[in-house]
């Protein structure tokens, strides 16, 4: 039983991965998956916080857990991270020059995910488009449209442009539009149209 654990699968260099090893990261996936659901079972149980909390709290505790997932598979394989990064430090830095709109959309996640000036089901208005939230990640932001198309956008669209929260404050919201009708045409008439118009949709 010892010799089959301690079968080596590969090795490349220093670093090599046996059969112990990756039934350890089997089990420590696994872990991982259990506790982020019984993180989100708690998060979105607790009664006091509303829905948009909950996502933005379970969406930041999971990206903390996925890197502290990261860095502990690594250690399971005998990775030394620090090595790792000082030895690749200039490799890092020329792909983040060339990666510089990514890691801009990375920090904007964070800071909206963490700032909260646009949250799920908000009603926006970016860019002349008005839309609502439906999913908020660490590099886009997925809206929809008032023609029902889902729309994903970097998220430095929402840090670096203006942006109208129609509904930060509060539930309701007004548009304005503009209507155009004949001169020759009954005002009030055309009034009790648009009123029907209005009454009939929810």
């Amino acid at each position: 039983m010892k010799e089959f654990l301690d079968y080596q699968i590969f090795r490349i260099g220093k670093i090599t991965l046996e059969v112990n090893q990756l039934l350890l990261l089997i089990v420590f996936a696994v872990a991982v998956k259990y506790l982020l659901a019984f993180i989100k079972k708690i998060i979105y149980g607790n009664k006091k916080l509303d829905g948009s909390k909950k996502y933005t709290i379970y969406a930041l505790v999971k990206y903390i857990i996925y890197i502290l997932a990261i860095i502990g598979c690594f250690d399971i394989i005998g990775i030394n991270i620090s090595i790792f990064l000082a030895g690749s430090a200039a490799l890092l830095v020329g792909i983040g020059l060339g990666l510089q709109n990514l890691f801009s959309d990375f920090i904007s996640g964070i800071i909206l995910l963490v700032d909260r000036a646009i949250k799920i089901d908000d009603i926006i208005e970016v860019n002349g488009m008005v839309c609502k939230v439906k999913e908020i990640n660490l590099r886009t932001t997925t809206v929809l449209t008032r023609d029902q198309r889902n729309i994903i956008l970097p998220n430095t669209e929402f840090t670096k442009n203006h942006l109208i929260n129609w509904t930060h404050t509060d539930e309701l919201a007004r548009f304005d539009i503009k209507i155009g009708i004949g001169y020759g045409a009954e005002i009030d008439l055309a009034m009790q149209i648009m009123e029907n118009a209005a009454q009939r949709n929810s």
